[in-house]
């Protein structure tokens, strides 16, 4: 009926631990997750604002790293 969960011991409660009060993963798990995929989704939207106000530096670095995620050919896009 009820059963017994599972202790941790040794490296896995240290762990386990960690990740609860330094992290601040136990409660804010969602948060973080939700600010992952907003940065992640939002990159892309805003380096053409700051390719229009003239920070071109940041646009590169965004560029870059989509670079290795986003594989646009010419011969794929409609222009």
């Amino acid at each position: 009926m009820y059963e017994k969960k599972a202790e941790l011991i040794g490296r896995q409660r240290a762990a386990a631990i960690w990740m609860q009060r330094g992290l601040g993963l136990s409660h804010l798990w969602l948060a973080w997750t939700n600010v992952f995929w907003v940065v992640l989704v939002g990159l892309p939207w805003f380096a053409p604002v700051l390719m229009r106000i003239g920070a071109s530096g940041p646009v590169r670095g965004i560029y870059i790293f989509y670079g290795f995620l986003c594989h646009q050919y010419a011969n794929r896009s409609f222009f």
